[in-house]
């Protein structure tokens, strides 16, 4: 193993962590818009006249 290689991988994995780091942050910022979304797709399929419990 050389330094070259080394060096490479370490950029590599650090590329990656920051990649996964940057996705989870975006996808808990986005987090509560995904639920106002949901709750109201559901009370979509309810309809005017289902349980409003």
């Amino acid at each position: 193993m050389d330094w070259n290689y080394l060096t490479l991988a370490l950029l590599a994995f650090f590329g990656l962590l920051g990649l996964a780091v940057t996705l989870v942050i975006t996808f808990l910022k986005q987090l509560p818009e995904l639920a106002d979304a949901l709750r109201k797709a559901i009370d979509a399929f309810r309809g005017s006249g289902g349980p409003t419990a």
